[in-house]
This record gives C-alpha cells, structure tokens and sequence, in this order.
C-alpha cells in the first residue's frame, strides 16, 4: 500500500518497536478523545516506517469497533486486546509482556492512566523495554476522593518515577506534570507533543462565510459527559432565541450524561430548537453544516475536536480553561467564555453571530493556526522521542 501522505519521509532502518496502548477502539461511543489519537498515531506512525502494533485493554464488540479493526488490517498493523474479567486482572496479567516479548516490542507508549500502570507492572513479567505515558488532560482520574487520591500516589510519583519519558499534549500539562514532586526527583522532564489531526481535513481550503438567514446552526461534538459541560450550552439556548428565534442547537454524540440533557432539554421546552443526534459516522458533514462550534468544558487537554472545526473555518466559542487557550485565543482565533457560565456563553454566541466581519475574519485566522497541527507532524516528533530513548539514529 503506498503512503498516502507523499511529503513525510521514510525513516528506513528505523529498529523501534512500539505499541501504542488505548482503552479501546469504539471511538466516539465508550472510547473519547485520546482514544482516537492513539488510533490516528498508530496508523501514522506506520506510514513513516515505523513498525508499530496496537493494544487495547477492553473489547466491546460493536460496529465502530469492527470498523477499526478493518481499517487497521488493511494497514497491517496488529491488533492485541487485553484478556481478563476486571481491570485490575488486566493490569497485573502477563498477557502484556508475554506479547511484547514474542514481538520484541522495545517501546510501550500509553495514552491513559490504567494503561500506564498495565505498562509498569508489565516488568515485572519480564518486559524490559521503555514506557513512554501521554497526558492527554491535566486532571486525572477525575473528581472525587478516589481520584484525588490516585492522583496523589501514581500521577505525581510513580508515573514520573516508573515512566521512561512523559508527554504532555499542551503546554499546561506539560507545566503541570514537571511541578511533580516524582518529575522533580526523577530529574526527567516532560515533553510537549501537540495532538494533531489528518492532513485531509484542511482540503479543500474552506471559504466560510457569514450566512445572513436567520437560522443559525450551533454545534458541539463530543462524548455526552458531565466535564463537556453541556448542559450550559444548553442552558445558554434560550437567551440565543430571543435574538435568532430559528436557530438550532445540535450535540452529536453518545455517553452516560444522555439522559440528563434529555431532561433538561425537556424542562426548557427546547424539544423544537435542541437535538442529541448520538453518534454520527461522518463527523465532518455535520461538523461543515455549523455556523458555529462551541466546546463548553470543564476540564480539557488539547481537543482536536477544535482543530477539526478550525480546519473546516468553522468558529469556535469554547471555555476559557488550561488547552483550550492555546488553541483559541480570545477574539483571534475564537471566542473564549467564562467556564460553567451559560450566561457568558450566550453573550459571547450572540456576539460571534452579530459580527460578519469578525465572524469571517477569524475563520480565516483559525484556519491558519490550525493547519500546524497534523498528525502526521505528530508522529513524526513521537518517531524522534522514541529514537532519543532508543539511541538509536534515524
């Protein structure tokens, strides 16, 4: 099969190894953001020559997942799935090691944090290659006592301790990774690796313009969970209506958070204005359909989502928190709003569609910034951290 990106160099002679451990191929269902960049990685890494393989520690036997599956033997790239009836099972099998042995895997590089713990106490079954962690969000584990304690004892000292090399996707997780008393006493410190996206999504260069009509159409994707902060958005929905009274909101998507948007869709009497379209195969014709993209937030890392619809010249409103920043800044690139402020976020969705100037104008400025951020400029900086800790000359 030849490489479908002409430009990017083949690092022939290339000895890594490297397998690239996720949740789980059912991305944009039960598998999220970082998911499907370990899946993009993985398939760009292989088209620069390197030999890599996937792992995922749960296998849900759905149709997106099989789709992948598909997509990744067409590549020839193998696929390894985790065995075990409870994660903590998985964590301490020697399944992993087992695989990378017979495969004389050098380098294990996860994308979350069970993965990452899978990797460790992979050594003690015999694996004695590099494990390289990516932080894709600052915030780990989540809210809660559990959480916090997690964070305590793994994130902050045996990650960094037990970890050859971390990599954080923005400049805020990379901060926030070497405040780490274990990043400090290991004297390793992170690196930066901006996620990217695929090349084709900048083609053909779009020419968004301003539509005049009165409907607008405002969007978000994503995993419906409770960190997305959708229910601001929807919440923002009314105050929107009062000046674009034909304006509709759609969230393509799926999660747990489903039925709470449901019903709070329901109280606001927006059934007519608001839908949850689950779910959609072609992200980018729905995305190419907005007037507007908004990613309400609470917590985030680097959303690609947001290069997606700067690559599309589709404006974005998103929350003014760590990762969003680096990639909107605030009436240049996008429009940024108070986090958990639904009133800030209709003032600010107000202002972006009562503006055709601004509103073309940052399209186009978007649409510049966003075009350095590919994947496959991605994966050729993971090809270079890996030869470093290798020693080995590309």
């Amino acid at each position: 099969m030849k490489p479908c990106w002409q430009d990017i160099e083949k690092l022939d002679g290339m000895q890594i190894r490297v397998l690239q451990l996720i949740k789980g191929l059912d991305i944009g269902n039960r598998n999220g953001g970082s998911d499907k960049f370990g899946l993009e990685l993985t398939k760009a890494l292989k088209l620069i020559g390197v030999q890599v393989s996937l792992a995922c520690l749960n296998r849900f036997d759905t149709e997106i997942e099989q789709d992948n599956l598909a997509l990744l033997h067409d590549l020839s790239i193998p696929v390894f799935f985790i065995d075990g009836k409870s994660t903590l099972l998985k964590i301490n099998s020697p399944q992993l090691a087992a695989y990378c042995s017979q495969y004389s895997i050098n380098v294990i590089n996860s994308h979350f944090q069970v993965g990452t713990l899978t990797a460790i106490r992979a050594r003690r079954f015999g694996y004695r290659g590099k494990i390289i962690r990516t932080a894709h969000i600052d915030k780990e584990w989540g809210d809660g006592a559990v959480p916090w304690l997690l964070r305590q004892v793994f994130t902050k000292y045996i990650f960094p301790l037990k970890t050859d090399l971390q990599v954080g996707v923005s400049q805020n997780i990379v901060k926030t990774i070497n405040s780490y008393p274990g990043t400090r006493l290991s004297k390793r410190m992170a690196k930066l690796v901006y996620n990217g996206i695929l090349r084709k999504w900048f083609e053909p260069i779009p020419n968004k313009k301003y539509s005049s009509g009165p409907q607008k159409v405002i969007g978000a994707i994503g995993l419906l969970i409770e960190r997305k902060g959708y229910d601001y958005l929807i919440a923002a929905m009314p105050k929107v209506l009062e000046r674009f009274p034909e304006s509709n909101l759609i969230i393509v998507g799926e999660g747990d958070y489903r039925q709470v948007l449901e019903m709070q869709i329901s109280e606001l009497k927006l059934s007519k204005n608001v839908a949850l379209l689950g779910r959609q195969s072609d992200v980018r014709c729905w995305l190419e359909k907005m007037d507007l993209f908004v990613l309400p937030s609470l917590v985030e890392g680097l959303p690609t989502v947001i290069i997606e619809s700067m690559a599309r010249g589709v404006p974005v409103i998103t929350t003014n928190i760590p990762g969003n920043d680096e990639l909107v800044i605030n009436e240049e690139t996008g429009w940024l709003a108070y986090p958990r402020s639904s009133v800030d976020l209709a003032a600010k969705i107000l202002k972006a569609l009562d503006d055709p100037i601004m509103y073309e104008k940052i399209s186009a400025q978007a649409f510049t910034k966003a075009r350095e951020l590919t994947i496959e400029k991605a994966a050729k900086r993971y090809a270079e951290l890996y030869n470093h800790l290798l020693n080995i000359k590309a």
